[in-house]
């Protein structure tokens, strides 16, 4: 834990970094909340609440292309201007007497500049730290992150409930504006003239970042493996409000708190990691954490008591903490800089789409088995992925001094 304070107290432009990102999403989950409480008052109706999540969530599936834009021009400065973008957007929402379409409209153009965002910020921090302390860097982003998403909702609540939606909306907005002014900190990349990215148009990068993701075994094998961990993990959000309220007998009360067992979870997996040496190798960190997330959902599923099944929501959280931190490692130390905006906005869009097949397939299956038994299928699901991933990620890497390139500073 001393040599992640010590990263944030020495490094200033990793800290203004760390900073943004806790900011903006803590307030960025105050606005969240605040959204669909207007979304209910305006429309309404289900449809009303669907159109603002779709809104919210379909710029993401277009992560290759956000990536791209990442690699082709400079993160910081990309980073800044979605940070002001949005900062305009979320005025505009809280001030102006807007129809709900237009709020739709720019709902989703606020959803395009946060996954403009995504990718660029993750390029972008092995330039910030060395490569031995990445693994460190992005479980100080991950603790920060999670406790924001945690936090969050419930601040929403009480400041929506204090000052209307409209007013929070505000706050939301204030956060970007902060963001951005705290990320001009952060060093310019620099582009001589000839490099691969100069050379490279738009197209012709989108096109090489993806062939780098093609043929990079350890990024191939890191995308299969979070697609499909991903789409056995979310039947439990299917799964989850059946379990608490039918076959547990909780109501809505057990639901809310197995719900914050899981975010709990995700903010604890982070921390536990600050305490172990950054030496343990990113791989074994995303072994164990997808192992922890379908233990945890295995556990959920055959639990005869509410007790039980908050601790398997709370391991499964700690399981997905570890994973996301080792997913970014792993693939920041392992490909080249100028691949890894088109390389992290594809992997990130796998689990979206994953997340899509299983609430496909999620209702039916729950209306087959029942509540406990998908769980059960989740969490064996998830344990069948870990126990092939040794052989897809293959022997190379598994030492944490292993490192594919040395990132562009």
């Amino acid at each position: 834990m001393s040599q992640a304070w010590e990263l944030l107290h020495r490094n200033r432009a990793f800290r203004a970094y760390w900073s943004a990102r806790l900011l903006s999403l803590s307030g960025d989950q105050v606005g969240r909340v605040a959204l669909l409480v207007l979304a209910y008052r305006r429309g309404h109706n289900g449809w009303a609440v669907s159109a603002l999540l779709l809104a919210m969530t379909a710029p993401y599936f277009f992560g290759p292309l956000a990536g791209a834009v990442s690699d082709r021009f400079d993160p910081r400065r990309l980073m800044i201007i979605c940070d002001v973008g949005q900062t305009a957007i979320f005025v505009a929402l809280a001030l102006a007497p807007l129809s709900y379409t237009a709020v739709i409209a720019l709902v989703g153009l606020t959803s395009v500049l946060a996954a403009l965002f995504q990718p660029a910020g993750r390029s972008r921090l092995p330039a910030l730290v060395e490569t031995d302390s990445l693994q460190t860097a992005n479980g100080l982003l991950g603790l920060g992150l999670n406790t924001g998403r945690a936090a969050g909702p419930l601040a929403g609540g009480l400041l929506v409930a204090a000052v209307g939606p409209e007013r929070a909306l505000l706050v939301d907005a204030a956060s970007f504006a902060v963001s951005a002014l705290l990320l001009r900190a952060l060093p310019a990349r620099d582009r001589a003239p000839g490099t691969m990215q100069t050379r490279l148009g738009y197209v012709a990068g989108l096109r090489a970042g993806l062939d780098t993701l093609w043929r990079h075994r350890v990024a191939r094998a890191v995308t299969g493996a979070l697609f499909l961990t991903v789409a056995f993990a979310s039947l439990d959000n299917v799964a989850l409000v059946f379990l608490a309220n039918d076959a547990l007998g909780g109501g809505s009360v057990l639901f809310g708190a197995l719900t914050a067992a899981y975010g709990i979870g995700m903010a604890v997996g982070p921390g536990l990691l600050l305490l172990v040496s950054s030496r343990v190798s990113a791989f074994v960190v995303l072994v164990l954490g997808c192992g922890l997330n379908g233990v945890g959902n295995v556990l959920t599923g055959v639990a005869v008591a509410a007790g039980l099944a908050g601790a398997g929501q709370a391991a499964a959280g700690v399981g997905n903490g570890l994973e996301i931190v080792a997913t970014d490692t792993v693939i920041q130390q392992r490909v080249q800089a100028d691949r890894l905006g088109t390389v992290f906005g594809t992997i990130y869009t796998a689990p979206m789409m994953a997340s899509g097949v299983a609430y496909l397939a999620g209702g039916p299956l729950l209306n087959a088995v029942g509540p406990r038994l998908l769980f059960v299928i989740s969490g064996v699901g998830i344990l069948a992925v870990v126990a092939t991933m040794p052989f897809l990620l293959g022997r190379t890497g598994w030492r944490p001094d292993t490192v594919v390139g040395r990132p562009a500073r």
